[in-house]
């Protein structure tokens, strides 16, 4: 599926380093100069700091439409939780980079937009599962296309996927009890993906007689794990990044950081195809 591979080539550009990037030399020095950043022996947090205003020009300088530059500062959010948690970037250290190098971009470039800053690890223990909502969110067009279609709609990963994301939903939305205004959530970001998914879910998927399968009540409390014309298969790492029939001539190991540590992630959306 096209947007795999999206999701994968962009998140290598995000990880490139610095020094490829034609700002380089102004990023160096406001990164080097930055007295927050001076107690940092092994310049970690520099190295960080030079990445994330670098992935931010490059977001907010290449004129993308809306949903396409809402998709790609998702996948930014993604590559710094990960970076963050690889680094053991502090959480307040990263919020303050991420706003300076916001206000830097308002600065210098007329007229344009940085990503909003945004965190997936907000106290819900496993951000990787709002990580696949947020996935799903963004492709929702490409995922109802698929399903609509004799075809496509029989690929079991596609359903998997599927199920997956109302087992997530209903795993995270329950102990949570989200309000209805998410500014009001100690877990706002958190609460904003559940209820997106939610109206997109019952939007256009569930019930729908359009959609070639018949799709689980998000309200309902059971979890299925035996799909009509699937066979029984669990979710594992292994499962997860290994070959599969319906892949065709699909790449083993050709997964960005990003989905390979999904661990538990369908091949649906682990496999990235070329």
């Amino acid at each position: 599926y096209q947007f795999l591979g999206e999701i994968s080539t962009f998140y290598d550009t995000l990880d490139e380093p610095a020094e490829k990037n034609v700002h380089y030399e102004g990023i160096s020095s406001i990164c080097d100069n930055a007295l927050f950043l001076q107690n940092d022996p092994k310049g970690k947090y520099k190295i960080f700091c030079k990445k994330l205003l670098k992935n931010l020009l490059l977001l907010a300088d290449r004129n993308y439409k809306i949903d396409k530059f809402i998709k790609y500062c998702d996948i930014l959010y993604m590559w710094m939780y990960f970076e963050i948690n690889k680094n053991i970037i502090p959480n307040n250290i990263a919020e303050q980079l991420f706003k300076e190098s916001a206000n830097i971009i308002r600065s210098n470039l007329i007229n344009k937009t940085p990503c909003s800053y945004f965190k997936f690890n907000e106290k819900i223990h496993e951000p990787t599962k709002l990580m696949k909502l947020r996935i799903f969110i963004n492709n929702v067009d490409t995922i109802v296309s698929l399903l609509k279609n004799r075809d496509e709609s029989k690929d079991c990963n596609l359903k998997k996927y599927v199920y997956e994301c109302v087992d997530i939903y209903k795993e995270i939305n329950k102990p949570y009890t989200f309000p209805q205004d998410c500014s009001n959530s100690e877990h706002e970001n958190a609460c904003e993906i559940i209820k997106q998914f939610k109206n997109l879910y019952t939007s256009y998927i569930y019930d729908k007689k359009e959609i070639l399968h018949t799709f689980p009540e998000l309200s309902t409390n059971d979890v299925k794990h035996v799909i009509d014309g699937c066979q029984t298969q669990e979710h594992t790492g292994d499962s997860a990044l290994g070959e599969t029939p319906q892949a065709g001539n699909s790449m083993r190991g050709v997964v960005s950081p990003v989905l390979s540590a999904m661990v538990g992630i369908p091949p649906f959306l682990a496999i990235i195809y070329k």
